[in-house]
């Protein structure tokens, strides 16, 4: 029914460090969220709440960032409400003709 997943990749992170300008320190943030998908049948049963509810839990306190599409308006949504904010800079999709926003999350560790 869906999937959600932290990506632990720190060369990808010091990638969208670069992009992003913000510094995603190793010691605050354990990953990032990605993977989110929840087949179409059964979207809109906040699937997508229980699945990131479930991501926070298992962070254990650390903190979380996700990459995100302008044009994903319900993933962009989602991570809001879960305490997710977006930074300032967004930059060019490598994948798509949209701009990628970074959303973080702080933790309770550091």
């Amino acid at each position: 029914m869906g999937t959600n997943a932290v990506k632990n990749n720190r060369v990808h992170q010091r990638t969208i460090e670069k992009d992003s300008g913000v510094e995603l320190a190793d010691d605050e943030y354990l990953g990032e969220v990605g993977w989110l998908y929840v087949v179409e049948a059964h979207r809109r049963i906040r699937l997508g709440d229980l699945l990131t509810s479930a991501i926070l839990a298992a962070a254990d306190g650390h903190g979380l960032f996700a990459t995100i599409q302008s044009k994903n308006i319900g993933a962009r949504l989602l991570h809001e409400r879960h305490g997710f904010y977006q930074v300032d800079k967004s930059w060019p999709s490598s994948e798509q003709k949209d701009r990628v926003n970074l959303y973080i999350r702080g933790g309770r560790r550091g």
